[in-house]
């Protein structure tokens, strides 16, 4: 005669199953509640999942464009001749009186985040500081050239370029006064220190449950629906890991029936019917990010779970959604004590 559970112990078993991952592993022919073997899956962080942080940043834009129409200073080299410290092979010079340069534009960016402060660096030489004032973008900075010898010299013009447009649409020019002092220029560029938006990752889970069918002894089972896990994160310096690790027994990994203090472990391994074991394997398309290969294996080889956490996919940069495919198989011997077993297995992403 089929034993038939008590209610209560029916409530128990399924109130675990709310905002739960459950992968059911039923085998042999005893009633389902009587052999009920399951892995829960928690995903963290929890809603919103996502990790933030702040740092500076910085970025040189040199000059990579000129317009000629109203030079009226010597050039020497190639076009654009600003664009390195590379003087004498490209740079530009005048001692004419009231001379002004042609207009030198600067690399654009596609940089987002807050602007904290704007330099214009120019190499130059003159034989007084006023041979010559740095205009940006039509507004005189008061930069002149060093007296004396090249040198590096700078100006704040944080006032000026108060956004990225602004900053992407620099032109510099050089006027020259009323002096014939030779002054020259070999190079220009824009400093700009920022803030980028903060960094932030999520990850989340396809499904809320996947189950093995009847298992008997003579096979490797696979649960069905596979789990895909996926994770996107923005704004970081070197990208983000997914994560996962299970709980098994607390000190050892593995499915675990608390009622016959019972672990059927998990390992490394390739499974085969008959001998108890269980494990994942993960496969993805993306090229974004790199799985480990401790779970990338086919077949009925299977990567163990691990107490301690473990990283299952990372990369090295932004990713804006990659998803792995996760394949959970089980095995059993004739001698696995019949009960319910279970496992927890956390999923968790963070910022690199």
């Amino acid at each position: 005669m089929v034993k038939v559970p008590k209610n209560t112990f029916k409530k128990f078993l399924l109130g675990f199953l709310i905002f739960l991952l459950a992968m059911a592993w039923v085998f042999g022919y005893p009633p389902l509640y009587e052999d009920f073997w399951r892995v829960k899956i928690w995903q963290e962080p929890p809603i919103p999942p996502k990790i933030q942080e702040a740092r500076a940043e910085n970025l040189s834009l040199y000059v990579d464009g000129f317009d000629a129409s109203e030079n009226n200073w010597t050039n020497v080299g190639a076009s654009p001749y600003l664009t390195a410290q590379d003087q004498p092979t490209n740079y530009i010079y005048s001692n004419g009186r009231n001379k002004n340069s042609g207009n030198y534009s600067f690399a654009n960016t596609s940089t987002i985040g807050i602007i904290n402060s704007v330099y214009l660096y120019i190499y130059a030489y003159g034989v007084a500081t006023n041979d010559f004032e740095a205009v940006l973008s039509g507004v005189g900075t008061g930069l002149g050239p060093p007296a004396g010898s090249w040198q590096w010299v700078s100006v704040d013009v944080s006032s000026i370029l108060t956004t990225w447009d602004a900053i992407n649409a620099a032109t510099v020019l050089f006027d020259r006064p009323n002096t014939d002092n030779e002054a020259g220029v070999d190079a220009a560029y824009l400093y700009v220190d920022y803030t980028p938006p903060a960094a932030e990752v999520s990850c989340s889970v396809s499904a809320t449950s996947t189950g093995f069918g009847l298992v008997p002894d003579d096979a490797v089972s696979t649960s069905t629906p596979n789990i895909d896990v996926s994770m996107s994160c923005s704004y970081t310096a070197s990208g983000c890991t997914l994560s996962v690790q299970g709980t098994g027994s607390g000190a050892s990994p593995g499915l675990w029936n608390s009622v016959a203090s019972y672990l059927v472990t998990s390992t490394d391994v390739t499974l085969s019917a008959g001998t108890e074991g269980y494990g994942i394997q993960a496969t993805s398309s993306d090229g974004d990010w790199t799985l480990s290969s401790k779970y990338v294996v086919t077949g009925s080889q299977v990567g163990g779970l691990t107490i301690a956490i473990t990283t299952l996919a990372s990369s090295t940069a932004d990713i804006t959604t990659s998803t792995a495919t996760i394949t959970h198989k089980a095995a059993r011997s004739s001698g696995t004590p019949t009960g319910s077993y279970q496992d927890t297995i956390i999923y968790s992403c963070t910022v690199n």
